[in-house]
């Protein structure tokens, strides 16, 4: 626990899991049009956003009929979604497999950061009403 603990509290920036230890396979120079295969229909394409983990807080409300902003952000990883990356990482899953973890915890988080802001806005509205 002390090493997660330790781990997200260096984190500052969104950092970016390595997603392959293989070498990057040669080019053919005899055939080129050998190595433009289109991937498997069955495994969506993976972009560099894909394996990146937001940092930082969510925005809260200042006041009670504050919309809610469009980029909110997501929350500050938990002990537990630390732990749970971390697994992630070192599990040895498929590139697939491991950006559809991530995208999944970048969702959750997100999902959460919009709770909260609908749970301080109520917070707000409640202690703003006259008495």
């Amino acid at each position: 626990m002390l090493k997660a603990t330790a781990l997200r509290a260096r984190m500052e920036t969104a950092t970016v899991f390595p997603t392959d230890t293989t070498p990057p396979p040669t080019k053919n120079t005899l055939n080129p049009q050998a190595d433009t295969s289109p991937p498997p229909p069955d495994q969506p394409p993976q972009t560099h956003d894909d394996f990146i983990i937001p940092l930082g807080d969510c925005l809260i409300p200042s006041h009670p009929d504050q919309p809610i902003p469009p980029n909110i952000g997501h929350i500050r990883l938990t002990l537990n979604e630390t732990l749970r990356l971390i697994w992630i990482t070192k599990s040895g899953l498929r590139k697939a497999r491991m950006a559809f973890h991530l995208r999944w915890s970048r969702w959750r988080r997100r999902h959460q950061a919009i709770a909260r802001w609908h749970h301080f806005r109520a917070r707000l509205t409640t202690q703003a009403a006259p008495a």
